[in-house]
Parts: structure tokens; C-alpha cells; sequence
């Protein structure tokens, strides 16, 4: 698995936790969010470090399915691609912009 970094990991958190269960959501906000050790979650949550590290990694997995499968993060990211060019004045980028607008919002 690639390794993902804080920021990726953040926007897809932020985008679909409610897709998690609660445990690994409340695993996966103390360790990005709040940025709590292995050791400080596994004391929180009653379970190994290595235990932690594990709902991590499959939290994260599950992360990246639902954003393959979705695209939410995606699409947004198009839509503030464009929204910037088309405030710079690319016409190209503003049709695409109004495109999107019209047909996925």
C-alpha cells in the first residue's frame, strides 16, 4: 500500500468518515486530527499499538476504496482547478466550470 500523507489522509477523512465505523473513525481522528501516538490511542481506545496501527491502515484502505469508487475528492478538486482558471480569466477553464456546475452539482 502507498503511504499517504497527512493531508491526503485529512481530505479523505473529512470527506467520507461517515462511512467508517465509529471506532475507526474515532481512531483515525485521534491520529490525524489530533495527532495522538500509537501508544496514547491504544490506551484510549483499550487495544495494542499494534492493534491501532492496524484499524489505521484499514481505515485508510477503506479511505481510498471509497474515493475510487466515488470520486468525491476528485471532482472537487476540478471544480477548484477550474474555479481558479476561470478566475484568471481561461475561458476553456470557465466553460468546463460551468459544464461540472450544470451536470454534477
Amino acid at each position: 500500500m502507498r503511504k499517504i500523507d497527512r493531508k491526503e489522509a485529512l481530505s479523505l477523512l473529512e470527506t467520507y468518515e461517515p462511512l467508517l465505523t465509529s471506532r475507526q473513525a474515532s481512531i483515525m481522528d485521534a491520529y490525524f486530527r489530533y495527532d495522538l501516538s500509537l501508544a496514547e490511542i491504544a490506551e484510549e481506545e483499550g487495544i495494542t499499538r499494534a492493534g491501532a496501527l492496524d484499524a489505521i491502515h484499514k481505515s485508510i484502505a477503506k479511505l481510498k476504496e471509497y474515493e475510487e469508487k466515488l470520486g468525491f475528492n476528485a471532482y472537487q478538486a476540478s471544480l477548484r482547478q477550474n474555479l481558479q482558471k476561470s478566475l484568471e480569466g481561461d475561458n476553456k477553464a470557465k466553460a468546463k466550470l460551468e459544464e461540472l456546475i450544470e451536470h454534477g452539482i
